[in-house]
């Protein structure tokens, strides 16, 4: 995973994908902008999607329309709460 997150340092925020996700959200899926490949830019769940499908290959089938609530609800994803001291 982290060989896949180091090929990607260096690369912009991908600032389309936001506005891509806010005209997808507010037409109820009509309008879909999305960007399949952008190899010079990339966001933050994009990478997680990423990353995690260099371990297990295919877990997010659109890497590029992941967003954080598809990593969190994932049911192959186990999230560990902190310990409270």
């Amino acid at each position: 995973m982290t060989d896949e997150v180091i090929r990607h340092s260096g690369k912009f925020y991908q600032i389309s994908n936001w506005f891509a996700w806010l005209l997808y959200i507010n037409s109820a899926g009509k309008i879909n902008l999305f960007k399949d490949k952008n190899d010079k830019t990339i966001y933050c769940s994009e990478l997680g999607a990423l990353a995690i499908n260099s371990i297990y290959p295919d877990t997010f089938p659109k890497p590029n329309r992941t967003n954080p609530y598809d990593i969190l609800s994932n049911q192959n994803m186990e999230i560990y709460k902190p310990l409270k001291y």
